[in-house]
């Protein structure tokens, strides 16, 4: 069973841990308080506030074809709710910019050869690709001012850059790899 936890001073910060706290743990740290158990999942990844929600992908690996699927948990509520199904499980990181939540993931049975991402205002949902360059997965996106990045995999790792809030992809780097060997970038930072 997992549980979110929230610091009561200052409130701002939510975590998820993989195990419950034990009592003694808890006891330890006055600041941090069970806000719910969620389930059934051994674990859950990705978490990313938006809109007032935390939102994350449950984890069990190699269960249900590595299926996953969304929630989103609003403290207060006693249950977190449902939001999507995705087919592959620790998905991509996700990333909210420009009021949109993005997440990156690959469905094994249709992309091979394409990125795929979701796009939510929080309510309705758009299925994305990246129409350039070859693309296993995206494993991260990120933004910098008015453009989004997506670090992809494949027989070549590659970034790929929008400057129209995903609409349109180019390919702005690109690392090719042995024959028979794939590689990739797998996170995003931003300096300066």
């Amino acid at each position: 069973m997992t549980s979110l936890l929230s610091f009561t001073r200052p409130l701002v910060l939510l975590a998820a841990l993989g195990l419950a706290p034990s009592a003694a743990w808890a006891s330890r740290d006055p600041l941090l308080v069970p806000l719910m158990k969620l389930g059934p999942w051994q674990g859950i990844s990705s978490l990313i506030a938006y809109r007032g929600r935390l939102w994350f992908a449950n984890s069990e690996k190699f269960i249900n074809h590595n299926s996953a699927d969304l929630y989103s948990y609003a403290p207060g509520e006693a249950a977190p709710r449902y939001e999507r199904h995705l087919f592959s499980q620790d998905a991509g990181e996700p990333l909210v910019a420009g009021g949109l939540l993005y997440w990156p993931f690959e469905d094994a049975r249709f992309s091979t050869g394409h990125g795929e991402y979701l796009v939510t205002n929080g309510r309705d949902w758009r299925w994305r690709i990246l129409p350039e360059g070859e693309v296993f997965h995206i494993h991260a996106m990120i933004a910098s001012g008015p453009s989004l990045y997506a670090a992809t995999s494949a027989w070549r790792a590659g970034l790929q850059r929008s400057d129209d809030r995903g609409r349109h992809w180019r390919v702005v780097a690109d690392m090719p790899t042995a024959p028979g060997r794939v590689s990739r970038f797998t996170s995003l930072g931003v300096l300066g």
